[in-house]
């Protein structure tokens, strides 16, 4: 049994402890800040930390406790054992959650994945900012008390590093056991994912250990792709300097502690940081690092299929371009590529401004060259295209069959606000009651109803020139005003309460279930049209009015402005949108 009890505005998970464990745990509750006053938030991660109370408690139940030696040493070899032990009893224990259909009260698939994405998000901030030892210790606790080790000292460094391992342990565990809640569900690969960690079980060491494997690539030549070299011999010096994982954990924690990196960017590059890792080697030396080793990362991204990871290629160590080519006919996008490529040279710019290397490996020409004009890169939609978009037999049946059955007004709402202003996706669907103002217009007096995309309530978007007041057409300004009214006067601070976070964004659902209408129910399967091209269809068509470019990329929040003229030239700057812009959009939707 658990419940939310709220504390000085932070949620804190209660748990009871089975009668039978309170003398064990010494007391017949536990509880655990979630960090959160966020109600919706905070739901979600109790749901996670609970299942982690309920594992312990049965392993307590199952095992026994043995009584602990005061003064217990932990070797290295332990503590992977212990690290290794955790991993393969919850997967086993998540695979028969899985075969029997039990999912406790998570709810629906996607309420499971939202738990499942803000336990990732929580857990790699703890991991990056180095708080593993006030996030783990808790939950290490448990467990060496049911494997009968320890106490440890809490301040021995011992303690921190099995804190930091387990961490790593369980942010694996959540993304694996996430790939299976989304549908890649073949068992998990235990040993694949042991290896990720550097648990794999290791070699007798009664017997002699050749060096460590440090790769390298000879030269490539027209006749033959790059190769793996044979390991160095014993003889060969080690090079000074971090190894690889040494290298991305620190540009990593420089990133975030500098507030560049934002969690959804930590999230967003953790799988390019893991090709690369996975490609040069975790523990190769910065300094050994050669260009052609880079080219070589660069030929296997490009024979790679999308989404590798779920296509095979969980790890890509010992996988070659050779072995690739002409394996796949459809192939990671230039653009993605650019992406991962361009993260490599940022890291070892890195590791060159602090003298790791004599020069940077990502040499210009191993980056591909940017694709076509950007404005070529999505397709506006045609007249026919919107009237099959929304045509009513197709689009109130899909509106009616969101929100679990219930009917979405983020469906019906968001693609018009998408045609009509330009605004993003994710612009509209964090949309809250108190950012649909009224603003009147300086010259005529006419009261415009408008959209205030602001950063208000820690909300971001996309940049500063994002912030914003955008006024709506007359063909959607009244239904939407008494839409927004009708929300306030039910207390909901957000427009789109259905929209729930998923990969950092309220949108990620949504867009989702766009693109399967798009493709599924209307039939324009062209990869060039998604929702973002009704964003592309109200600027084209503003292009065509021969409407001024600086109004436009006002509208859209392109434009070079500061959030002090927003705010002082608002009635001037909303009356010329008005008129010079939006007044000019006319589509005809059925």
């Amino acid at each position: 049994m658990c419940f939310l009890v709220k504390r000085n505005r932070t949620y804190h998970l209660q748990v009871k402890v089975p009668k039978e464990l309170t003398d064990t745990l010494g007391g017949s509750d536990l509880s655990i800040s979630l960090g959160t006053g966020s109600r919706r938030e905070a739901g979600r991660l109790a749901e996670v930390a609970n299942v982690r109370y309920q594992l312990a408690f049965r392993e307590l139940r199952v095992r026994g406790i043995n009584k602990m030696n005061s003064d217990q040493e932990i070797d290295p070899m332990k503590i992977k054992k212990l690290i290794r032990d955790y991993v393969k009893a919850s997967l086993e224990d998540f695979d028969l959650m899985q075969a029997t259909g039990r999912k406790g009260n998570l709810g629906t698939v996607d309420d499971e994945l939202d738990g499942l994405d803000a336990a990732l998000d929580v857990s790699r901030e703890q991991l990056t900012t180095r708080r593993h030892v006030d996030f783990m210790g808790p939950h290490l606790d448990h467990q060496l008390k049911v494997r009968g080790v320890g106490p440890i000292e809490k301040d021995s460094n011992q303690y921190k590093m099995l804190c930091y391992e387990l961490l790593k342990a369980n942010i694996r565990l959540l993304e694996a056991n996430r790939e299976t809640s989304v549908g890649h569900f073949q068992g998990h690969d235990v040993d694949s994912i042991l290896k990720d960690l550097g648990l794999q079980e290791q070699p007798d060491t009664s017997k002699p250990v050749s060096a460590p494997e440090l790769p390298a690539v000879k030269p490539n030549t027209a006749a033959e792709p790059a190769t793996i070299e044979p390991p160095l011999t014993a003889e060969t010096p080690a090079a000074a300097g971090p190894t690889m994982q040494e290298l991305i954990d620190e540009f990593q924690r420089q990133k975030v502690e500098s507030g560049k990196w934002r969690n959804t960017t930590v999230r967003n590059h953790h799988p390019k940081l893991q090709a690369l890792l996975q490609v040069l080697g975790h523990s190769t030396p910065v300094s050994q690092i050669t260009v052609d080793m880079l080219r070589e990362y660069g030929r296997i991204l490009e024979l790679l299929p999308p989404s590798f990871s779920l296509k095979g290629y969980k790890d890509l160590g010992g996988v070659s371009s050779a072995e690739l080519a002409g394996k796949h006919t459809k192939t990671m996008d230039i653009t993605t590529r650019r992406e991962y490529l361009n993260l490599a040279r940022s890291i070892f710019q890195y590791a060159l401004d602090n003298e790791y290397v004599k020069k940077n490996p990502v040499i210009a020409g191993l980056i591909p060259s940017k694709k076509g004009n950007q404005r070529e890169q999505r397709s506006p939609y045609t007249p026919d295209d919107l009237k099959r978009i929304f045509n009513p037999e197709t689009f109130d049946k899909w509106v009616a069959n969101g929100g679990g059955g219930k009917g979405s007004p983020a469906r019906y709402w968001l693609p018009r606000l998408a045609l009509w202003t330009g605004s993003r996706v994710e612009e509209l669907a964090n949309l809250q009651t108190a950012d649909v103002v009224e603003v009147k217009a300086n010259d005529t007096g006419e009261v415009l109803v408008c959209l205030d995309h602001n950063m208000d309530n820690g909300r971001r978007l996309k940049n500063q020139n994002s912030i914003r007041t955008v006024p709506l057409h007359p063909e959607i300004a009244g239904e939407f005003a008494k839409y927004a009214e009708k929300m306030k006067a039910k207390g909901s601070q957000r427009l789109f309460p259905e929209l729930t976070k998923a990969n950092g964004k309220f949108s990620h659902q949504f867009s989702k279930s766009f693109m399967g209408y798009l493709r599924n129910k209307v039939k324009i399967t062209d990869p060039k049209k998604n929702f973002h091209s009704l964003r592309h269809t109200a600027t084209d068509t503003l292009w065509k009015a021969m409407v001024q470019e600086s109004i436009i990329e006002e509208l859209t929040g392109r434009a070079g402005k500061t959030e002090t003229s927003r705010r002082y030239a608002k009635g001037y700057r909303v009356e010329t949108l008005y008129r010079e812009a939006v007044l000019k959009l006319d589509f005809e939707l059925a």
